[in-house]
């Protein structure tokens, strides 16, 4: 309880109308047992004492998301390269799909390195 308190309490919550603060009155000892072992791999709790494994992500479907983004991806650079077929130009990276997990790569940079001072000046002046 110590340990999983917070979990166990949301589960009870969530999934009855009972608490933690319920035990030995309105919810036995007994009655919270069994709640436990037959919680849902979904629960709070179950998901903090045992992790996700590839098997479960792969069985509730949180790989989903991710195989349609690629699949996405697939076919838009798909799309890109039957219109650019004949035109004698060369096909245009397609855009990805954004994923929530991953940073934008699009932003803009400017330059690769800082200028030296003494560089800086001399171009200042020839540009002002």
């Amino acid at each position: 309880m110590r340990e999983h308190g917070p979990a166990i309490d949301y589960d009870l919550m969530t999934l009855t109308r009972f608490t933690i603060a319920d035990l030995g009155g309105a919810l036995s000892w007994g009655a919270l047992r069994h709640f436990l072992l037959y919680l849902p791999r979904t629960s709070a709790t179950s998901r903090e004492l045992r992790p996700t494994s590839d098997e479960e992500m792969w069985a509730n479907g949180n790989a989903t998301a991710a195989i349609l983004a690629d699949i996405y991806d697939a076919i838009s650079q798909l799309n890109n390269n039957v219109v650019a077929k004949g035109t004698g130009r060369a096909a245009r990276q397609a855009k990805p799909y954004r994923r929530p997990w991953r940073k934008p790569t699009n932003e803009r940079q400017l330059g690769r390195d800082p200028i030296p001072v003494s560089e800086f000046e001399a171009w200042w002046a020839e540009h002002a």
